[in-house]
Parts: structure tokens; C-alpha cells; sequence
């Protein structure tokens, strides 16, 4: 591990014999008691279902293209962003194309997303080899696409206080979380101010939520860790897992989720984020990364909110 000793609050354990390409988007779809994730590389989408006091694999959905996100939907089924359009995500596989974002120059996907408390939907964009600025969309129920926020190096985690009035937003390569004031009215953001920096070479903040008493859990890349952080943005503890390479993470109620990579990540990344080489080694070589991993942490969290 990466940083210096920190209040452990739990150790990370494997859920499934399964390793993803690229694990990402933890999304709890509490109508259907189900868990729905992205492994983005690997053009999947799967979903964990109830299996007595445990849980099991459910249906896995092959996509035509990267898919970077899914959510549930207030009507049923999914959204899954899958290449540059939002689709319907039918149990049964079927993919019903809902709206589209005009992406044009360098390839770009979509990139980690969350519904707000009134049901639209923000999703980020990513260049693929990060040469170029993502952004940050508001999709509405409508179909309306609004932009918020550009200049975006790498978008990744986001979500809300229990009370949606401020926006938490994670772009990678500045190595912070940042907060806004939310207009949970109009769907916009404001007053953007850093909440959390990760120390150089500790790793980087990528996907996160919030748990039921308002604080935020980040996943730290690179680290193997799970921090939690008060809303002001002291680092309470952390969660221990096996892979290093930790990508998001979401609440089942009282059991906290964990997705992970399994490919490696193109070197140039740990490098500019000023990780020492022998942990951008040992990270690449890590044999669970890919994983999806939980554990209790003794906290609570909210189900994602259904699109729509």
C-alpha cells in the first residue's frame, strides 16, 4: 500500500470468481435487488442478483460498443451508455437507443455517471488516450442534453449530499474531489471549490459515493484503497482490498462494492500522477485486480436514484 498507516475500517473480500477488463460504475438497483456494473473493455454489462443470505452472477449483456456507465431506470430496465448514445437496456439484452452526444474529433467514451435526486441523469467523457478535454453532460428525462462543465481532464466519480445540495465531481489527473453548490431545480452546478487532494503518489481519486451520514467513499487508484472522507473533507479511514487497481464503488444497504481493472493501464498515467515504479510494478502484476470485491464497513448507503 501507498500511504502512510490510516484508520482501517474493513478488508475488501472477492464476491465472484470473475475477473473484469475493465470494471467500473457500481450502480445498487434497489426495485430489483440487483447490483449492475460495466466492465468497459471487456463491452459487458453485468448484474448480481439475491442468492439466499449471499449473492451470484446474473445475466451479463454483450454490448456493440464500450459501454461506460448504466443506472437504473424509474420505468424499468437500464440506461447504459453505450459509445456516444444513452440506450434502454432491456432484460432481455435489447438495446433501444434514447438519446445521443455529438463526440466528435479524438475517440471518446463516456466515462462513470450518477442520477441526480430529481432523476436526470450527469454523465462525464474521456478522451481515450487523454490528449484531449472531456466534459460534463446533464441528460433530462426528456432527451434534452445539456453541457455543465468542460475542460475536464479525465471525469470519473461524482455524486450528492443526502439533502442534493452539493454536487461531489472527481477529475483524476488533478488528483481532487471537487464540490459545487447544486441547483436541484435547475439541474445546474456553481461555486466549484476543492474538497479533497490525494497526496502525490498515493495514488489518484477515481469513482466514489456517498454513504447515509453524508460522507464520501473514493475510490483511490493505484493505492488498493478505499478512503472515506468527512463532508469537509477530513480522511476518516480506509478500506483494505486486494487489487490495487480500484475503480468505484457503491452501497448495498450495509455492504459496500467494489469494482476493479484488470487490464494495464497504459504506464504514462501512474507515471504522471508521480507513483514511484516499483508500485506501477507491483499494481500491474497484482493477480485480483479485476475483481469485484466487498465488505461491511459498519455504515449504510443509499440506492442509486432510478433515471427518469
Amino acid at each position: 500500500m501507498v500511504a502512510a498507516a490510516m484508520r482501517v475500517l474493513a478488508e475488501a473480500t472477492p464476491v465472484l470468481d470473475r475477473h473484469d477488463v475493465l470494471g467500473e460504475g457500481p450502480s445498487y438497483d434497489a426495485a430489483n435487488d440487483r447490483l449492475v456494473w460495466c466492465d468497459i473493455n471487456g463491452r459487458r454489462i453485468h448484474e448480481l442478483r439475491r442468492d439466499g443470505d449471499g449473492w451470484a452472477a446474473g445475466s451479463s449483456w454483450e454490448m456493440p460498443d464500450l459501454p461506460g456507465a448504466v443506472v437504473p431506470r424509474r420505468e424499468g430496465g437500464l440506461l447504459a451508455m453505450v459509445g456516444h448514445e444513452f440506450c434502454v437496456l432491456g432484460d432481455d439484452g435489447s438495446l433501444e437507443p434514447f438519446a445521443r452526444l455529438d463526440l466528435r474529433g479524438a475517440p471518446t467514451r463516456f466515462n462513470d455517471c450518477k442520477v441526480d435526486p430529481r432523476g436526470r441523469l450527469l454523465a462525464g467523457t474521456m478522451v481515450f488516450d487523454l490528449s484531449e478535454p472531456g466534459q460534463l453532460v446533464r441528460l433530462d428525462p426528456d432527451g434534452t442534453l445539456t453541457p455543465l462543465l468542460g475542460d475536464v481532464k479525465l471525469s470519473n466519480g461524482l455524486d450528492w449530499s443526502p439533502d442534493g445540495e452539493t454536487f461531489y465531481f472527481t477529475d483524476t489527473p488533478t488528483l481532487g474531489i471537487d464540490a459545487f453548490d447544486y441547483d436541484l431545480d435547475a439541474g445546474t452546478i456553481a461555486n466549484r471549490r476543492r474538497l479533497v487532494t490525494i497526496p502525490r503518489g498515493e495514488g489518484a481519486p477515481d469513482g466514489m459515493c456517498v454513504d447515509d451520514e453524508g460522507c464520501l467513499w473514493t475510490a483511490t487508484i493505484f493505492s488498493g484503497q478505499i478512503r472515506r472522507y468527512a463532508p469537509d473533507g477530513e480522511l476518516l479511514g480506509v478500506i483494505d482490498t486486494p487489487a490495487h487497481q480500484v475503480s468505484s464503488c457503491t452501497f448495498v444497504r450495509d455492504e459496500l462494492f467494489i469494482t476493479t481493472i484488470g487490464e494495464e493501464i497504459p504506464r504514462f498515467l501512474p507515471q504522471d500522477l508521480g507513483l514511484a515504479e516499483d508500485l506501477i510494478d507491483a499494481a500491474t502484476a497484482n493477480p485480483d485486480n479485476g475483481l469485484l470485491l466487498s465488505c461491511r464497513p459498519g455504515v449504510t448507503g443509499p440506492p442509486a436514484t432510478p433515471f427518469g
